[in-house]
């Protein structure tokens, strides 16, 4: 079988907004929600107040039931006992908990796509070429790229990031980055921070110089050497000093010059182990501050990042798991692990299992090593943010819980969304936690942050509300997680065996049938138990006996064994639909 699975009046009249104000406090919550969110209704207060929350204000500091009050955009008042003004907007969440919004550390977010130029001209010397066709481009300033309506602002902050370091799309050097908060009707709305960083990256150019990482390193050296060069001329120039000639104006070398003043970091975003120390040794060669993000390959690297100080990102992009990894959940993962053999080699072209395992095995630890970058920075007291550059949006929730289950403990990563993220931009006046004074960038969630049930709610940014309701197929998965259909699918010694399970709701308990598609034979389900997240049921095979089916199941998924006698194989299920 198989298992998947106010014009003034006489004084003494109140104003037109204080009258709407308490029209609307004594509206029930849930029609005021709707009204409130109606994007036709216009804001009658810029002040809300988030009352009777758990406000977790930064990690290990929790006010277990307070009250957060927001105005014109800032948090003004947190505590237990705060007055909440006649004009504010009073939300009441049951059982919900407020967190700083997150910070997505590099990112073009709100940047569309730039189009393939198509039928240019040839390069005449491809040794020396035109700084735009070879990705020279550090003059760009990502501000005048920036298009508010992007897809991509709304993804992001669906996942709880109020703010982002955007960064201009190209190759080796791109242009300068930007602090922007994910809300806003036009990009002015939306810069906290502009000319935050120079980007680099080792991102050569196509059939050109500078093509290589070898060549990439030496043109940053001659460029940022040029324009320290041209600084002096210039400085000269402007001291009225006799004799010099006025220095013939570069937005190349020009857009170096707060770089090397260190007014403005360099952004390298570095893949592999070469990558990291390449851009550390330019960093202790030419001297200008330095800021890393990628580290993808930063297991091997963890001495050098933590003995140079630089602020760190780390990416939420893990490498794509194998088809058949995605089935399995930890506890099998490890399994396999632990029997991996450094020494097994197949004897013949007929004995492949051994080594087919083992090639499985290496792929789990070679997929964990990635996985376990932050926890191993965190071992090291190395501070992080993280960057959700190259990461799919549908992955970057899962992707922290991995690292957390590779080690890292929830702590560092609600800071490397948020304090150290903050931290490392330099924006730590300002955001990062749930402070007076700050910028009102928030998240309500209905449970802990990195259960893989917890909804956002509420995401505040920049002290804008944005509504999320949950979808019908969430709401049904709440309601009812068993009933519905599910594919379930058996590892047994002779392969992967499948079945399809209906489980249907009869009063407080379930009934069900699994058929067997192969063989087109339905069977009834007995002793169909779901204990909150254990579920267990049996059936009669004909030709197996008693078949029973015991282990956790969480949302659309379950995993764990099927006892056939005395053996006992690993099962796993996938929910395909609910019931009508």
């Amino acid at each position: 079988m198989n298992l998947y699975s106010m014009r003034r009046r006489p004084e003494s009249w109140p104003s037109t907004a204080v009258l709407v104000a308490l029209f609307l406090a004594s509206i029930p919550s849930s029609t005021a929600l709707a009204q409130r969110d109606a994007s036709d209704i216009p804001v009658v207060t810029k002040a809300v107040a988030l009352e009777g929350v758990r406000i977790v204000q930064s990690p290990g500091r929790v006010i277990e039931n307070g009250t957060v009050l927001i105005r014109n955009g800032l948090i003004e008042a947190v505590g237990e006992n705060v007055d909440v003004p006649y004009d504010a907007e009073r939300i009441a969440p049951d059982s919900m908990t407020v967190y700083a919004g997150f910070i997505d550390g590099l990112s073009s977010t709100g940047v569309p796509q730039p189009k393939e130029e198509e039928d240019l001209p040839p390069v005449p010397d491809r040794g020396n070429p035109p700084d735009d066709r070879a990705g020279i481009q550090p003059q760009r300033d990502v501000r005048s790229l920036l298009s508010a309506d992007q897809k991509s602002i709304e993804n992001l902050r669906k996942l709880g990031f109020g703010a982002a370091h955007v960064v201009p799309i190209g190759r080796m050097l791109p242009g300068s980055g930007a602090v922007v908060l994910l809300a806003g009707d036009e990009p002015r709305d939306m810069v906290l921070k502009g000319d935050a960083s120079l980007f680099v990256q080792f991102q050569g150019a196509r059939r050109m110089y500078p093509g290589t990482p070898m060549a990439m390193t030496a043109k940053f050296r001659q460029l940022f050497t040029e324009a320290k060069r041209r600084q002096q001329m210039v400085q000269l120039f402007e001291s009225g000093t006799s004799g010099v000639p006025r220095p013939e104006f570069d937005e190349v070398h020009y857009a170096f010059f707060p770089v090397i003043d260190r007014e403005k970091p360099v952004f390298f975003y570095v893949d592999d182990v070469l990558e990291i120390h390449r851009a550390l040794k330019l960093q202790s060669i030419l001297g200008f501050d330095l800021s890393l993000a990628g580290l993808h390959e930063g297991f091997d690297a963890v001495d050098a990042l933590a003995s140079s100080g630089a602020p760190l990102f780390v990416t939420l992009d893990l490498p794509k798991k194998p088809k058949w990894m995605s089935k399995l959940k930890r506890d099998s993962l490890e399994t396999i692990l632990a029997a991996y053999d450094d020494e097994t080699r197949t004897a013949t072209f007929r004995d492949v299992e051994a080594e087919r395992r083992n090639l499985e095995a290496r792929q789990v630890m070679s997929r964990d090593e990635f996985a376990s970058v932050a926890a191993k920075l965190e071992a090291a007291g190395v501070s992080f943010g993280f960057t959700t550059r190259g990461a799919k949006t549908k992955d970057i929730r899962k992707n922290i819980r991995e690292m957390i289950d590779r080690g890292l403990s929830e702590d560092a990563a609600l800071a490397a969304l948020t304090t150290h993220a903050a931290a490392n931009l330099g924006l730590s006046e300002s955001l990062g936690s749930v402070d007076v004074g700050k910028i009102a960038n928030l998240i309500v969630a209905d449970g802990p942050l990195f259960d893989a049930n917890t909804k956002y709610q509420y995401v505040f940014v920049d002290g804008k509300k944005f509504f999320y309701e949950k979808s019908e197929r969430e709401r049904q998965t709440d309601d009812d997680s068993l009933a519905g259909t599910w594919t379930f699918t058996a590892f047994t010694p002779d392969g992967e065996q499948s079945g399809e399970v209906v489980f249907e709701k009869d009063g407080e308990s379930y009934t069900g049938t699994i058929t067997y598609p192969d063989l087109d034979v339905t069977m009834e389900l007995t002793d169909v138990s779901l204990d909150e997240d254990h579920l267990s049921f049996s059936w009669e095979d004909p030709n197996s006996g008693t078949m029973t089916v015991e282990g956790s199941i969480s949302g659309d998924e379950f995993e764990g064994i099927v006892i056939i006698g005395e053996e006992e194989m690993l099962v796993i299920g996938v929910k395909e639909d609910s019931p009508e």
